[in-house]
């Protein structure tokens, strides 16, 4: 009698234990759909590491599309960048980016992006650097590129060459510096246009990105350049004689560029 009392308690928790999850996860979804920013970031917390339920991932989509407070929506951005499928992070990150009204989220989804190494959106985040108005968030979007993509995308070379603030055109020159390609013409076209740039900081970078890839057909371009008064002038004076010396020796890509390197927390500052 007591073995049968036994196996008929365990019978009953193995049929009682999948209900009592699927009571978990709805209990989960019910907080991100319409708990306090405390309750959702205490839900998400609380998953397990990885992919999180399909109605939970789309329950933290829903919530985002239509809260208004930036506090909780960076915790449910954060939530999916923990626990989505990397193509449905990509599907609710990228239009945050490209036109969300918060730079706080714009940032944050960009960040989310890198986190997950979510190299398919390197492109499309490329075009909305063109279009974003803050220059410090199209900086980011910039450095993202460059994580993601190693300065392939064309519209960083067009940035280099049209963007109104001189750091970001500098930043550009540095990105294409780490272009896989050492031979693509564009890349070595945009940089001879920007030694003409009227910012200094940007023509003494495109310079050093020029000795970087041993681009030797700019020297002309670096004599000329180097006939202008200052830094930007003995920059390309010295860099056209190094080209000279190095002749035909193979392209080296840099080690390391601490300047473009950037940390990307996993949450945004308060």
């Amino acid at each position: 009698m007591h073995h049968r009392s036994t196996i008929c308690c365990f019978l009953l928790v193995f049929t009682l234990a999948p209900f009592s999850i699927r009571a978990e996860a709805d209990d989960t979804t019910q907080q991100i759909l319409s708990g306090s920013q405390a309750a959702v970031k205490k839900a998400i917390g609380q998953l397990q590491a990885g992919e999180a339920r399909e109605d939970i991932v789309a329950a933290m989509v829903q919530r985002l599309s239509t809260e208004a407070q930036t506090g909780l929506r960076t915790a449910l951005i954060t939530g999916l960048r923990d626990h989505a499928s990397l193509p449905q992070l990509i599907q609710v990150m990228l239009p945050l980016v490209q036109g969300d009204s918060s730079p706080t989220i714009r940032r944050q989804a960009t960040w989310a992006l890198v986190y997950r190494d979510a190299r398919d959106a390197a492109e499309p985040l490329a075009k909305a650097a063109r279009v974003e108005p803050e220059v410090d968030i199209r900086k980011t979007i910039l450095k993202a590129v460059d994580d993601l993509y190693g300065g392939r995308a064309a519209d960083v070379r067009e940035l280099l060459l049209v963007d109104p603030d001189p750091s970001v055109r500098a930043l550009c020159a540095r990105i294409m510096n780490r272009n896989p390609d050492p031979y693509d013409p564009q890349v070595r076209d945009a940089l001879l246009r920007a030694l003409e740039d009227s910012n200094e900081k940007v023509a003494i970078d495109a310079a050093h990105a020029l000795l970087t890839r041993n681009v030797i057909d700019a020297i002309e371009a670096l004599d000329q350049c180097a006939t202008v008064d200052g830094k930007r002038g003995t920059t390309c004076a010295d860099v056209a004689a190094q080209l000279r010396a190095s002749g035909n020796a193979p392209y080296q890509p840099p080690k390391s560029d601490p300047v473009v390197t950037i940390t990307y927390p996993d949450e945004q500052p308060k």
